[in-house]
Order: structure tokens, then C-alpha cells, then sequence
């Protein structure tokens, strides 16, 4: 039997490749925070002191790992269809949660 492709299948796959995406760059970054911290400008000397996670490699490692977290939960609530619509939706919040908390964090600290 042939796969038909939907506008929901488009959508999951296309999701699915940005959170994969994501969670590569995610891991990627936070092992060269890990073994390379001074490349890393943490503390008050960085360009972005005020922010939470830019305040020492532990935080910095913190946030990455929340972030990775957050990113496999979406992934698999993107791809459990038999779980009713209210587990997949709290599977993808705790990544709308981190982006928000990321966006406004940035927007107060260049205000």
C-alpha cells in the first residue's frame, strides 16, 4: 500500500527534522561548553551577562540540558499517536516554555 502524504504528515515530518536539528546543535554546543569554557564568555565580562544561563558553565550546562530535554519530549509527542491529544500537547509544552522564557529573557536584557 502506498503512503498518501497529508498536510498533518508534512507538518510532523518538518517538525520533527527542526527538533532533531535542534537537539544536534544543542548537543554539540553544550559538549564544547563542557570541554572548552574558555571560548565561552561566562560571567560579567560576556556580551550577555544579565542572562541567567550566561552566568557560569554550570548554568550554561543547566539551560543546554533543559533545552535537549525539552526538545526529545516534543519529538515524542510529536510521533505518539495513539496517546490522547492532551499528553501530546503537554509533551510540546515544556519547549514552548523554554522558548518564551528565552525570548523574553533576550527582550529584557537589550531593552
Amino acid at each position: 500500500m502506498q503512503r498518501t502524504w497529508t498536510l498533518w504528515s508534512c507538518i510532523r515530518w518538518v517538525a520533527s527534522a527542526a527538533l532533531l536539528a535542534m537537539i544536534v546543535l544543542f548537543a554539540i554546543d553544550a559538549r564544547e561548553a563542557w570541554h572548552s569554557p574558555q571560548r565561552y564568555p561566562f560571567g560579567a565580562e560576556g556580551p550577555v551577562a544579565s542572562l541567567w544561563a550566561y552566568a557560569s558553565q554550570r548554568h550554561y550546562l543547566i539551560a543546554s540540558g533543559l533545552a535537549l530535554a525539552a526538545c526529545g519530549l516534543a519529538m515524542i509527542g510529536i510521533w505518539w499517536r495513539h496517546a490522547p491529544r492532551l499528553v501530546r500537547w503537554l509533551c510540546v509544552a515544556p519547549l514552548l516554555a523554554v522558548v518564551v522564557h528565552t525570548f523574553l529573557e533576550w527582550i529584557v536584557a537589550f531593552e
